[in-house]
């Protein structure tokens, strides 16, 4: 007699989506969507709530993780600040191409639910002084509000590279940042110049934030070491 045959090719997909739901349930926290605005081309703020939000030991660099539709699929933001007062956080969402990221940035709209893991410590900003230097890129615009927000008296200054930097200095200046220095990330000569003043800032007790892109972080901290 032939072994019976499962039909149930569904099964593992089932699985699968128990075993998320079941993580959803035990690790993520749900939140809402009660703002999202279009500050610039690629750019949207966020505000997200949850009660659970009240009760968060968050600080400047940690981060927070958005299930897009999986606890297995998240993708990871920093919050610009966090209210537990009243239960609310904001992210600056940047569209950087095709992607569940992007798409949850470019399509999400109050009253929209997710998932939401954190917030959790990702970059220790506990050494940084009164006087700083933030390199980064559109990714790291949150980390600069976050910072300056967090002490005002900071004297922070920005160096970011990126695709597109009008619509950067234009997300800038609508957040009150006007310390930074935007270049162009295909311009080679500009990251080179801005990196050729660090030798004159190293004798001046200035504390490094190396964000963004690897290959610019890389040759930044040989610069520094040298």
């Amino acid at each position: 007699m032939s072994s019976p045959i499962d039909m149930d090719g569904d099964a593992p997909r089932r699985q699968a989506g128990l075993l998320g739901r079941t993580f959803m349930q035990a690790f993520l926290t749900q939140a809402q969507v009660v703002a999202a605005e279009t500050l610039a081309c690629r750019f949207r703020l966020i505000t997200l709530a949850s009660p659970a939000f009240r009760l968060a030991d968050w600080k400047p660099g940690h981060k927070l993780q958005i299930a897009m539709r999986s606890a297995f699929a998240t993708r990871t933001y920093t919050p610009i600040d966090w209210d537990t007062a009243t239960g609310q956080t904001r992210i600056l969402g940047y569209v950087h191409g095709n992607g569940p990221g992007s798409d949850w940035v470019r399509n999400t709209y109050p009253g929209d639910v997710c998932n939401v893991l954190g917030p959790r410590k990702s970059l220790d900003t506990s050494f940084i002084g009164n006087t700083s230097i933030l390199f980064g890129d559109e990714t790291s615009i949150g980390l600069a509000y976050a910072l300056k927000h967090g002490r005002p008296d900071r004297n922070l200054k920005g160096f970011f590279e990126s695709g597109d930097p009008e619509s950067v200095r234009n997300v800038l200046d609508t957040l009150g940042l006007d310390d930074v220095v935007v270049v162009a990330a295909a311009d080679g000569m500009a990251l080179e110049d801005g990196i050729g003043h660090l030798h004159d800032l190293v004798e001046k007790n200035v504390d490094f934030v190396l964000t963004g892109q690897a290959r610019s972080i890389q040759r930044i901290r040989r610069t520094l070491k040298d």
